[in-house]
């Protein structure tokens, strides 16, 4: 998308408005029935907003709750995972 390559390019990948545009792409996915691709975009949301602000921010709460949602559907063990431990459950699921 060539919005997320702007922000990324503009703030860097570590950017709560970074995660901001990922989140609203996995939203638009979901909307659409693209489960897989939304499942792609709100795990990046949910890094790029850890690492920019932390587990106690709000704004990864909201994307917390977004990927529980959309991993849901596509019957992800991150959608019952404690969010202190999504990240690492990310960085695993993408050795994979």
């Amino acid at each position: 998308m060539k919005s997320a390559d702007i922000a990324r390019n503009a703030l860097g990948d570590e950017h709560i408005w970074t995660s901001e545009i990922y989140s609203q792409i996995a939203l638009m996915y979901q909307e659409e029935g693209l489960s897989q691709l939304a499942s792609l975009w709100i795990r990046k949301s949910f890094v790029s907003c850890y690492k920019a602000v932390g587990i106690s921010h709000k704004g990864l709460q909201i994307v917390y709750t977004h990927l529980k949602n959309i991993e849901g559907n596509i019957d992800s063990p991150l959608a019952n995972a404690p969010i202190e431990y999504v990240a690492s459950k990310i960085k695993q699921l993408m050795q994979t």
